[in-house]
């Protein structure tokens, strides 16, 4: 659970979350608010969206390894097509 106090401008509530990667692992999750200590009816699913695995030709995997042009990152940071240092540990 987060709580954080989000930003209310005509009605609407505007925040920023971040979870980091750990918890999106494939389960659902949601967004459920509280205003003045009542819970509010609508929660919201959190989808993939607000965080990618890859996105152009950057890959991090559940580790935190990181591949530019690979998807299959066996230590830190591999450059696929990169300098040598890139394929040694």
């Amino acid at each position: 659970m987060v709580s954080k106090t989000a930003m209310l401008n005509n009605g609407l509530v505007s925040e920023i979350l971040d979870f980091g990667f750990l918890p999106f692992d494939g389960s659902r999750r949601w967004v459920e608010l509280t205003a003045n200590g009542t819970v509010m009816t609508t929660r919201t699913e959190v989808t993939a969206t607000p965080y990618a695995m890859k996105t152009r030709g950057i890959f991090a995997d559940a580790v935190g390894n990181i591949g530019i042009g690979s998807n299959a990152p066996h230590h830190r940071l591999r450059v696929s097509g990169g300098p040598l240092w890139t394929t040694n540990s």
